[in-house]
């Protein structure tokens, strides 16, 4: 009789230590699934930042300031004037014919 309580409190330690190794097993894999979530979504908010960031610097790239002009160097433009009309930077007081001649090779 004694031999089999003893086989029995055996077993039973035996059914308790298997419970608390899956337990821990379950908790070990569960903060490892948690800690892959977190290092894959901190690398996806990473990823995002340095696309906003590469977006961000080429429209700065590609948005042009207009440096300040002379006063005298181009007529304003209305904006009811056809979008196709040639605008000349030369100012109004030389005309064209004259700055091209300084361009032209001399002979």
């Amino acid at each position: 009789m004694a031999n089999m309580r003893t086989r029995g409190m055996r077993s039973e330690a035996r059914h308790v230590r298997q419970r608390l190794v899956v337990r821990f097993l379950s908790i070990v894999s569960f903060l490892s699934i948690v800690r892959f979530m977190s290092i894959v979504s901190f690398l996806s908010i990473v990823t995002a930042a340095q696309m906003l960031i590469r977006m961000y610097r080429t429209r700065e790239a590609s948005i042009q300031i207009p440096l300040p002009a002379h006063e005298n160097s181009l007529p304003p433009i209305s904006p009811l004037s056809p979008p196709n009309r040639a605008v000349t930077s030369h100012p109004p007081h030389a005309p064209p014919a004259i700055l091209y001649a300084r361009l032209a090779p001399i002979r």
